[in-house]
């Protein structure tokens, strides 16, 4: 629904997204519990969706900044074995990764050790006496120089890590509420349903764990569609931070376009120094589930052949949400498919929560259109 509501002076938005599902077992689920499942990559329809190539790019001064970055004080702390801001330091690690690449799947630790040869080379060669400040881990520069240089490879790969300690999952919705493509795939072969969420400030609203008090604004970010790579630059990453890489996380082929998707990302960092030492990456065992406010869940469309009783199961478990949190009212729309391909909504009704009854108000034909409009249906 696309509203202005003046509240304190503050202008709020509120737009309509659309999300497709078959009618299982997991869509009656996400219904019941207010459920919002985030997908890892290897469950997603593209298989290129969430992955991207990094690459070194040539720039000396990154790499300057980048070992600057390595914590004062700490038993891993660079400066304790080499000046972090050598140019010829720097320039030196530049030429040996420059325009190595790597997919986003791939280990951080082994990009690093491929050139652990060289890197004791260099490291050793720039071996310094002590560290610019008193440090209670001094005692390190006594070390011999090939274990000194180990030392600096394990801080580099923790350095770089800051540029590949997320992973990413991902929750898509859709602009389109009437897409056949769409229907006839997500929603098995227009059997399913679209359930219609409410985003306010373009925001969605989740919580971490059902039984959690508080909830946090999710963004919803478009897609873009473009043909080309989605390469990342790991020392922009590590440096400045992970814009650049959700920025080509949200790309797609233009293939895609038709589904006009917005989504929701979630991620996990992973510590750093793990990544270094680890050989594998532990794995988190909890589900990348969250929960939404039943009230954001505006209303739902029936596919073309999805079973009556299978409509008044859906009405029924949403009813009986919003009966127990403020028993707002939602809307049920019922579809058609014409014979030249169209989805196109034929009916409604406005489905009344103040009990458990099956309360239901129909949308006369006059003002159908209007109530489309102000659900951001056409």
């Amino acid at each position: 629904m696309l509203d202005l509501i003046i509240v304190s002076f503050k202008r709020i938005c509120v737009m309509n997204v659309f999300k497709y599902f078959r009618p299982n077992i997991y869509f009656e689920k996400a219904v019941r519990y207010n459920e919002l499942y985030f997908s890892e990559t290897h469950e997603l329809n593209d298989p290129h969706d969430l992955n991207a190539t990094y690459f070194f790019e040539d720039d000396p001064e990154s790499w300057t900044k980048l070992l600057c970055l390595s914590e004062k004080g700490s038993a891993w702390s660079i400066d304790l074995h080499v000046n972090p801001e050598c140019k010829h330091l720097a320039k030196r690690l530049n030429d040996l990764f420059r325009n190595i690449e790597f997919e986003s799947s791939d280990s951080i630790k082994t990009v690093v050790e491929n050139k652990a040869k060289e890197l004791e080379e260099i490291f050793v060669a720039a071996l310094w006496e002590g560290s610019p400040t008193a440090s209670t881990f001094s005692f390190t520069s006594k070390s011999p120089p090939k274990a000194r240089a180990e030392m600096c490879r394990f801080e580099l790969t923790a350095l770089l890590g800051r540029g590949h300690n997320q992973l990413f999952y991902s929750l898509s919705f859709s602009k389109r509420a009437l897409e056949p493509m769409m229907w006839a795939h997500y929603a098995d072969g227009f059997k399913g349903c679209v359930l219609i969420y409410g985003a306010t400030d373009n925001k969605l609203s989740v919580k971490h764990h059902p039984l959690a008090r508080e909830a946090y604004p999710y963004p919803l970010l478009p897609v873009t569609y473009i043909n080309g790579d989605k390469r990342i630059s790991i020392l922009e990453c590590a440096v400045s931070g992970s814009t650049k890489k959700v920025a080509a996380l949200l790309q797609k082929n233009s293939g895609w376009d038709y589904e006009k998707e917005v989504r929701l990302l979630t991620m996990e960092e992973i510590d750093n120094k793990f990544q270094a030492i680890l050989p594998k990456v532990p794995v988190n065992n909890r589900q990348k589930i969250l929960y939404h406010s039943a009230n954001d869940l505006v209303g739902v469309i029936f596919g073309p052949r999805c079973d009556e009783k299978y409509k008044k199961k859906i009405e029924t478990i949403i009813r009986d949400n919003r009966f127990y949190q403020g028993q707002k009212s939602f809307f049920s729309l019922g579809t058609t498919l014409t014979n030249d391909g169209v989805v196109k909504v034929t009916e409604a009704a406005r489905c009344i929560c103040i009990s458990q009854s099956d309360g239901r108000s129909p949308i006369s034909e006059d003002a159908l259109e209007n109530l489309l409009l102000s659900l951001g249906i056409s």
